[in-house]
């Protein structure tokens, strides 16, 4: 070989790598004409896999180039007879392999194997607890390049290897046995140890942490649920429902709690854990939009919950029970909802539980404000975001400043108060890439956009809102943002978009039970049809609506759908006759919005309305069933 081509092949990419691993083994390496050769040979013989080129290098320091090259070859040989039908590649790569468990000490070869059972990286602790490894074992597997420092104190095994690993940990069928249960047992105890760090400040690094070993944690789950380890999954539940949570790992969550829930409803001792796992499954199912589910498992384990003296658990039943009564719409029950919703916090309070009396505060906040009290709801809030702020949690403190921030653009309280508190949130929710709560903070700001005739902009924050939901898989929140951006659109002057965004919302609304937004949408495409002159066809969507949100305790939608029928009669010359009672009732209601009684107003002055003491006392004591009755008998008919 010419010197010029023995240049070349030290200064192409393979030998350049051969040389830099070469040198961080052996600071003093040089290749000489002869080492040129072997590098060439070896590079040649892993076909210039980089994995095969560094496990070849490392071993400079004890070896000249040549004699790698040598027992390579002779690896190679007994490989290409053992493995003929596989590819030559994959048969270069086990030659290099093999050649480097030879040259592993008995201590270097035990602990090598044992680590294939952790997936992805691993902790020197854990490598310690699970594989035995010492550090001085770990640092020389990282010399050979048998292991990577991936930083952090933490290591990480190529695939091929770690394959090539298990390989050799499977020879030995007890081995392999004792080492899956010790990565299973000593991963989920790890994990329990997290639950607690998981409610107070600093929580995101603990998810971070708990998110580099989510391979590994995933594993251990379902080696414990195969091998039946019910108190390490019992242990566990927690800490993994509040990460996945957290992380917004709610497709992860739900497939890991389905599993667990599908395996211990088979075993007949184990109702209380049964129970459990199908409390934070049904959290999962709620999150993804699937309400039938999740409320199926809510009431499934609230007998079994009520009756043992897990008092933190039943509580977490009846509050998310009342959480999900209070945003999915099921029949009606927002008032019991709030009921379930009082009686959590109670229990939260008698047991000292901080992080969770901030939780049921903000839920019961949400559930006030679907009722249309939202100054009540305000004043939960705020306590909510006292406690959140204590405790030093900054994805509840985004949450609820969320929360304030829509609910302000719901009292007397102008724009300028409410936008502090959603771009407060949202910056939170942006630093912590908390998606779904960015998400609700884009809605308050899509609003205050809307209504300061920037529509552009608040479409932009609700694309934004949709494509958040989408990535996540949530379904319900999918719904209301296409209905959204749908009422948006028509503002903008496209009736047809509009109307295909509104269906988009309906046929999810249908498809999956989501029936919270449900008199919402057919407000507005009711809304569409009246703009049109099609006073049949939206009166039909409107009475449907009514039906909708009446049942569902939805005051303050009604209020918004009925101020749609005052202005659809004000349109038509034969449906003023009960247009007064109407309007005196609309204007006269506490949980009128702000933006719902300024629009009345100038309906008034513009049909010429006048509303006499007596008849403004009069709608402010009036039933709201009884101006319902009124309304859906005389609307079109005038």
């Amino acid at each position: 070989m010419s010197h010029a081509e023995a240049d070349a092949i030290l200064q192409s990419p393979a030998g350049q790598l051969f040389q830099q691993t070469a040198v961080q083994a052996r600071p003093d390496f040089t290749a000489d004409e002869a080492d040129r050769q072997a590098i060439h040979h070896i590079c040649q013989m892993v076909e210039g896999l980089p994995l095969g080129i560094e496990l070849a290098a490392a071993w400079t320091r004890l070896l000249p180039c040549a004699q790698i090259a040598a027992e390579m070859d002779r690896d190679h040989t007994l490989l290409a007879a053992s493995y003929r039908r596989g590819p030559e590649r994959q048969r270069s790569l086990r030659a290099t392999f093999a050649y480097s468990w030879r040259m592993l000490s008995e201590a270097e070869q035990a602990v090598f194997k044992r680590l294939s059972v952790f997936q992805g990286s691993f902790g020197r602790q854990a490598a310690q607890a699970v594989a035995g490894a010492s550090l001085l074992i770990l640092s020389a597997l990282v010399d050979k390049s048998l292991l990577h420092a991936a930083g952090d104190g933490r290591y990480q095994m190529h695939e091929l290897l770690r394959q090539f690993a298990a390989e050799k940990l499977a020879e030995l069928p007890k081995a392999w046995m004792e080492t899956e249960a010790a990565h299973g047992r000593h991963t989920l105890e790890w994990l329990a140890g997290q639950e607690m760090n998981l409610k107070r400040a600093g929580l995101e690094k603990t998810a971070d942490a708990i998110e580099s070993d989510w391979d590994n944690v995933r594993c251990a789950w379902q080696w414990a649920v195969a091998q039946r380890r019910w108190a390490l999954i019992d242990q566990s539940i927690t800490a993994l429902y509040e990460f996945c949570s957290l992380r917004q790992f709610y497709k992860e969550g739900q497939a890991l709690f389905l599993l667990a829930v599908t395996a211990v409803s088979q075993q007949s001792n184990q109702n209380a854990l049964l129970a459990r796992l199908q409390l934070a499954l049904g959290a999962f199912y709620f999150y993804l939009g699937m309400p039938a589910e999740c409320l199926s498992l809510f009431q499934e384990s609230a007998p079994i919950l009520r009756q043992t003296k897990l008092q933190h658990e039943w509580a977490l039943n009846l509050m998310w029970r009342g959480f999900s009564m209070s945003n999915i719409g099921f029949s009606g029950q927002l008032s019991e909802a709030e009921k379930l919703l009082r009686r959590s916090l109670t229990i939260f309070e008698t047991l000292g539980d901080a992080y969770y009396q901030a939780r049921c505060l903000g839920n019961l906040g949400n559930n006030l404000k679907s009722q249309g009290d939202n100054q009540q709801a305000w004043q939960l809030f705020q306590r909510s975001l006292t406690l959140f702020e204590t405790l030093g949690i900054e994805w509840g403190q985004a949450g609820v400043l969320v929360s304030l921030g829509n609910t302000g653009l719901r009292l007397d309280k102008k724009q300028s108060e409410s936008r502090p508190y959603l771009e407060k949130g949202l910056a939170i929710a942006r630093r912590i890439d908390h998606r779904s709560i960015a998400s609700v903070a884009f809605e308050g700001l899509a609003h205050i956009a809307e209504t300061e005739g920037d529509l552009l902009t608040a479409q932009n924050y609700i694309q934004e809102m949709l494509d958040n939901s989408q990535a996540l898989g949530l379904r319900s929140q999918t719904a209301d943002q296409l209905n959204h951006l749908g009422h948006v659109t028509y503002q903008s002057g496209q009736a047809e978009r509009a109307r295909g965004y509104f269906q988009r919302s309906l046929n999810l609304i249908e498809q999956y039970g989501y029936r919270a937004i449900l008199g919402s949408v057919l407000t507005n495409l009711g809304i569409l049809e009246r703009d049109r002159g099609n006073y049949e066809t939206a009166a039909r969507y409107f009475r449907e609506a009514i039906a909708a949100e009446y049942e569902l305790e939805q005051v303050g939608f009604v209020l918004r759908t009925l101020s749609e029928i005052a202005q659809m009669q004000n349109q038509r010359t034969e449906g003023k006759i009960w247009l007064p009672e109407l309007l005196a009732y609309i204007v006269m209601q506490p949980m009128t919005t702000p933006v719902i009684r300024d629009k009345m107003m100038a309906l008034i002055v513009k049909a010429g309305v006048t509303l006499s003491p007596e008849m403004k006392a009069e709608a402010a004591a009036r039933p709201l069933a009884q101006i319902i009755e009124m309304v859906l008998t005389n609307i079109i008919l005038g």
